[in-house]
């Protein structure tokens, strides 16, 4: 009758990777639901920096970096009329870009002022990086805070209207209209409020700071080993 109820969730423990820095736990919530905090992955365990990007990073001013996760189109020339906005709203407000896709092979680019990659250590090049262009995910929205870069986010379904909305009242990002709304026009807007607000930056390095007093997978093993051991 209800997912979240009926599936789910347990009347046992559920163990909720947010912060409670960013999102207080709410009083009506039963005894079951714990925040734990953010589930940071040890740098020891993210990928290495590859060369190219890092050369790409040094190469010039803070660029861009845009992610959008498992929203990514898969579709060729869906991907394509991304990548054309992204990269044209980067060269509207002067600004290097880094896109993050499946298969970059498939879109060759021959600029020096954009970079594609397939994946990349977020918790090592999002601090490298002016502001982060993402869907609202919940683990790249706490991975761009943690960072202390200010987040544009395009919310796609579920959570993400909810973190997008949620950030932009903390003041740590600003916001476009969901993908299927998406401009050239809105991403413009959006990358120069940015750069334009530096407050949006402040605060999202005093949040960043609060979650990395936080730590969320240490809260976890505690939760579980009190059901397992009392």
């Amino acid at each position: 009758e209800h997912l979240m109820r009926d599936v789910w969730a347990s009347s046992t423990r559920n163990l909720i990777a947010v912060s409670p820095t960013l999102f207080p736990r709410p009083a009506d919530w039963p005894e079951a639901h714990t925040l734990t905090g953010f589930w940071r992955s040890p740098m020891s365990h993210e990928r290495p920096l590859i060369p190219t990007l890092d050369a790409f990073l040094s190469a010039g001013d803070a660029p861009l970096y845009a992610t959008y996760g498992s929203m990514t189109p898969h579709d060729p020339q869906a991907t394509q009329e991304l990548l054309s906005m992204l990269r044209d709203a980067a060269r509207a407000t002067d600004r290097r870009l880094i896109v993050q896709l499946p298969d970059p092979a498939a879109f060759p680019q021959r600029s020096d002022d954009v970079h594609l990659v397939s994946g990349s250590p977020h918790a090592e090049v999002f601090p490298r990086c002016t502001a982060i262009l993402h869907h609202g995910g919940a683990g790249t929205t706490q991975t761009a805070l943690a960072s202390g870069t200010p987040s544009i986010i395009t919310p796609h379904l579920a959570d993400q209207h909810f973190w997008a909305a949620h950030l932009k009242r903390l003041g740590a990002a600003t916001t476009t209209p969901p993908r299927h709304k998406l401009t050239t026009r809105h991403l413009i807007r959006a990358i120069r409020q940015t750069l334009d607000t530096p407050t949006l930056t402040t605060r999202t390095t005093t949040l960043g700071q609060s979650l990395h007093a936080e730590d969320g997978l240490a809260t976890a093993v505690r939760e579980i080993e009190a059901l397992l051991y009392g």
